[in-house]
């Protein structure tokens, strides 16, 4: 008799994506879990924590080799988040070897790129850190041992479609259902909020630069950068901005952006026209500026802010039909589900092997 699938997400809990992903396969019927190596500053959930720095190395090492010993007889299929794994010593090169243990016992084996786990190794390198990255070679080589044992292969932004052949986009999961909209204010001083990560890869100097001129200029503004905060503390920042300021060097957009337009806030943030269009996933209801346009662009936005309502009313759509957790894991099952050798599992979802119809079935949340 068909049984619910088992799927395990490891090692790390990266912006917060597998924790949403696999609380949103919960609720779709799969029984899913969360095992990190870690714990994230910015996202500390998970279901089992191995760990724990009170304890020696030699301990976690062997806390780790016994839960994956169980986690390979339990689990049917692994989801390996950031091109890494649970039994993974890179300077021995002993890497990923617990993802081909799975492979080499039949299971399910994906693998989910972030960013600067794999971007480096496109054409033309990666150029959104100053400094580049740190070890090529060795990313070129474990991105290989995951070619050949991985089922499926997703990526987080469409600018990594070209690093990884053959790879999904799987948009960011985000639990939309804590995020109730805020419309912005219509009166009194205009909030901006931005939050970078690395005030470097974000171009926060530029942002600071535009609210100077923007002052300068007699615009009623204010901007509030939050930094190394709890993620409670910043969403309630972030409730009380009227527009959210991304990034002006990637291309794309990352949690903060999804969070900002999921309260029902218009961002602004450097959009690349062919990662729209390689995404699929129609257009980005944000407001796209080059960091040399930034500060024609909000100087615009405080002109125009009787628009901005409405801009936040599509950005909160799209975030809820594109990012809502549980259209991610439609998604995420329907691949899952187009593995051979898990196609007895008990999957959720159309039953006649179609991932499309899987990946399309009950969009938003």
């Amino acid at each position: 008799m068909d049984r619910k699938p088992r799927v395990l997400h490891s090692p790390l809990n990266i912006a917060n994506d597998p924790w949403c992903l696999s609380r949103a396969e919960r609720l779709l019927g799969v029984e899913s879990d969360l095992a990190i190596i870690a714990r994230n500053f910015f996202a500390p959930d998970a279901d089992i924590d191995l760990g724990d720095r009170s304890i020696s190395t030699l301990r976690r090492n062997s806390r780790k080799l016994a839960f994956v010993g169980h986690a390979l007889t339990y689990y049917d299929l692994f989801n390996y988040s950031f091109g890494a794994s649970i039994v993974d010593y890179r300077r021995l090169r002993l890497e990923l070897l617990d993802l081909k243990w799975a492979r080499r016992l039949g299971k399910g084996v994906v693998v989910t790129f972030h960013g600067c786990d794999i971007r480096g190794i496109r054409a033309g390198g990666c150029s959104i850190c100053p400094e580049g990255c740190a070890d090529l070679p060795a990313m070129r080589r474990r991105f290989s041992v995951i070619r050949q044992h991985a089922d499926v292969l997703f990526v987080k932004t469409p600018d990594l479609l070209d690093a990884v052949p053959g790879a999904y986009l799987l948009p960011q999961a985000v639990d939309i259902s804590l995020l109730e909209p805020v419309p912005p204010a219509m009166d009194g001083s205009l909030r901006f909020v931005h939050a970078p990560t690395s005030r470097e890869r974000k171009g926060t100097d530029l942002v600071v630069d535009a609210f100077r001129r923007l002052e300068d200029d007699g615009f009623d503004v204010t901007l509030d950068i939050v930094e190394k905060t709890p993620h409670h503390e910043a969403l309630l920042r972030y409730r009380s901005a009227d527009v959210g300021i991304g990034q002006f060097h990637a291309g794309w957009y990352g949690v903060f952006g999804i969070e900002l337009m999921a309260l029902g806030k218009p961002v602004v943030s450097w959009i690349d026209p062919r990662y729209v269009t390689a995404a699929g996933l129609g257009e980005v209801p944000m407001v796209s500026s080059h960091a040399d346009g930034l500060y024609e662009a909000l100087r615009q936005i405080c002109l125009e802010r009787s628009r901005l309502a409405d801009i936040g009313l599509k950005a909160r759509h799209y975030a809820a039909q594109v990012h809502g957790a549980q259209a991610v894991a439609r998604r995420s099952i329907g691949h899952y589900a187009s593995i051979d050798r898990l196609k007895h599992l008990d999957w959720p979802g159309p039953r006649d092997g179609s991932v499309a119809a899987s990946v399309n079935a009950g969009e938003g949340e």
